[in-house]
Order: C-alpha cells, then structure tokens, then sequence
C-alpha cells in the first residue's frame, strides 16, 4: 500500500495534492496509517464515486 501512495504521490501534479507533498511522503512510512490517510485525505478530489 505504500509504494501506491508514493506511486500516486510522485505522478500528481501539486496543486493536485492537499498540503505538502514532502509531508505526505513522511506519512506513507507510518504503518498501513499513513498511506490510508493520504488515499483518503491527501488527494484533492477525495475517493472515486462508486456506481
């Protein structure tokens, strides 16, 4: 789950980000935490809709 945080993270463009993106980056490395909430809560746009 990290590396597709970090995946993610690296292939967004920064406005595309909430916050800094090297804070994000630190967060990946706590537990499966970090990475969480950067899915839920770093990426502008938030989850995709589900049909």
């Amino acid at each position: 789950m990290q590396g597709a945080a970090l995946r993610d993270l690296r292939r967004r463009a920064p406005d595309e980000v909430n916050g800094p993106r090297w804070a994000w980056a630190c967060a990946t490395f706590v537990n499966t935490v970090g990475p969480c909430a950067y899915f839920l809560f770093g990426r502008r746009g938030g989850l995709p809709a589900f049909d």
